[in-house]
C-alpha cells in the first residue's frame, strides 16, 4: 500500500482540467491498481459543481466512480456517477452554498497495458467560476 498525501490546492476557473499536485502515481503495464482518493473542495458560486478525470497511459481495463457533496452538510444528497475508463470525465452539479468545503470520494481499479503515470485532474464545471480541491489523500494499493 502506498498512501499519497495531496502538497498543493488546486485552483481552477476553467473548464481545462489541471493535475492535483501530489496525486500521481507511475504504473507498470500489467500491474493492476486500486484507488481512493477523498477530496475536500470548494466552489465560487452554488451553480459551480466539480468534474474530475483521469490523464493515463492506455489500459487493457479500468473503473472508477465519484460521490460528490450535492446538498447541504449532514443531509444525505450525493451526486454519483461510475465511469468504465480513467479518461472518461465525471462532472457534478452545483453546490448548495458557495465557499463551503464539500466532500467528494474517488475510488477505483485500473490495470495499464502501458507503462505512464496516473494523475488524478479536477476542472469547475463552469467556465469562469472557481473550484479549489485541497487537503487531498489517496490511497493507491499495488
Amino acid at each position: 500500500m502506498q498512501p499519497i498525501q495531496q502538497t498543493a490546492t488546486l485552483d481552477n476557473a476553467t473548464i481545462t482540467y489541471q493535475n492535483i499536485a501530489g496525486l500521481e502515481v507511475m504504473v507498470a503495464s500489467a500491474n493492476p491498481c486500486m484507488f481512493r482518493f477523498l477530496l475536500q473542495f470548494r466552489t465560487a458560486a452554488a451553480t459551480t459543481g466539480l468534474g474530475l478525470v483521469f490523464s493515463a497511459p492506455a489500459m487493457s481495463a479500468a473503473g472508477w466512480s465519484a460521490s460528490i457533496r450535492s446538498a447541504a452538510n449532514g443531509t444525505d444528497a450525493f451526486f454519483e456517477s461510475t465511469q468504465s475508463a480513467l479518461t472518461t470525465e465525471i462532472v457534478s452539479p452545483g453546490v448548495p452554498a458557495q465557499d463551503t468545503d464539500y466532500l467528494a470520494v474517488v475510488e477505483g481499479f485500473f490495470i495499464p497495458s502501458a507503462r505512464g503515470t496516473v494523475r488524478l485532474r479536477a476542472r469547475s464545471e463552469v467556465a469562469g467560476s472557481n473550484v479549489r480541491v485541497t487537503n487531498g489523500l489517496g490511497l493507491l494499493w499495488v
